[in-house]
């Protein structure tokens, strides 16, 4: 078969070394909190760095050092091993990992509508899952395309085994490798990357969401994820954790600018403050599901997560039956 599922196991060690970190010394009394994002900065990430530039979690007694990923597998393997006291990740990729034993739930729904799916170029006439068939597609290989693209496939009823996965790390070889049409599709968040590919092509871009078309798959996309010990052993610090990057989003919407300015002067090599601008205002809409307006940033509908579980069961990876209290909780979330 063309495309395996992956299976989880547990790394102890970060795999990626450079960070950007809290203003505050280690020195300084506050506790130090190792957060993991999901991938390289974009800008849906602008939250992150407004909270700590504004020091929102410094007022929460905690120093938080902002690690860049790798993707949702890596992330989740890091925060279960202890690699990562915190982390950004999908949340299919967690719950398939819960399924296989990781100690891991969520305690902040980050964007809950899904925004994933697969860019193609309109010349080659792929305007669904099953026109793949036949085709390739660029991937991570750490991402969580491994779990979601064969439930998608799945799911459409599309054959798995006649379409081709790319594994290239490089977000930028990926990018290249799309735009010169040597693969027929690429797999990304399509408000984060489809501006950004357009700007560099006169063909046009379209995005195929695996939450849209005539069979879609309306799952929560990502949350962020601990390790169950440190629910029942630091709840405190959680608490103070979810509360400094409620405000960073909470900033972030009312000054969309000044968090886009703050990110580009913490992560130098980012470029095209409009385009970035535009990513982020965007991304402002996944951040609730119509069962969450009204409520807390963070916030979980119960209703949500039944329809994703649900969904993964129908799919077939749900392989043992859990309590939603196994995914999710908003223990920490401040009304």
């Amino acid at each position: 078969m063309a495309i395996a599922i992956v299976c989880f196991a547990v790394l102890v060690s970060p795999a990626v070394t450079f960070a950007a970190g809290s203003r505050t010394a280690a020195t300084s009394g506050l506790q130090q909190v190792n957060f993991r994002l999901d991938w390289l900065p974009s800008a849906y990430h602008a939250p992150v760095f407004v909270a700590l530039e504004k020091g929102f979690w410094e007022e929460q007694g905690l120093s938080v050092d902002v690690r860049f990923g790798e993707g949702s597998i890596l992330t989740a393997q890091l925060v279960a091993g202890g690699g990562a006291d915190i982390g950004w990740a999908n949340l299919t990729v967690m719950a398939s990992a819960i399924q296989e034993g990781l100690p891991l739930r969520s305690i902040y729904g980050i964007y809950q509508r899904n925004a994933l799916g697969v860019m193609v170029l309109e010349r080659n006439g792929i305007r669904s899952a099953r026109d793949l068939e036949g085709r390739s597609i660029v991937v991570t290989g750490t991402g969580e395309e491994s779990v979601l693209i064969p439930l998608w496939l799945a799911f459409n009823e599309a054959n798995a085994d006649a379409i081709r996965l790319v594994n290239i790390e490089s977000r930028e070889a990926r990018r290249a490798m799309f735009l010169r049409g040597e693969v027929d599709a690429m797999w990304e968040t399509g408000f984060s990357n489809v501006p950004v590919l357009q700007a560099q092509t006169d063909e046009r871009i379209n995005f195929i969401s695996i939450s849209e078309g005539d069979r879609p798959m309306a799952l929560l996309l990502q949350g962020i994820i601990v390790h169950t010990r440190t629910i029942d052993q630091d709840p405190d610090m959680l608490r103070g954790f979810v509360a400094g990057l409620q405000r960073g989003f909470e900033y972030s919407i009312e000054n969309p600018g000044e968090a886009m300015d703050i990110m580009m002067a913490r992560v130098p090599e980012m470029e095209n403050r409009e385009l970035l601008l535009g990513i982020l205002v965007n991304s402002f809409d996944l951040l609730q599901t119509d069962n969450t307006q009204g409520m807390p940033l963070g916030y979980y509908s119960p209703e949500d997560w039944v329809r994703t579980a649900e969904l993964l069961d129908a799919l077939g990876r749900i392989q043992r039956e859990l309590p939603l209290e196994a995914y999710y909780t908003n223990e920490f979330i401040t009304r």
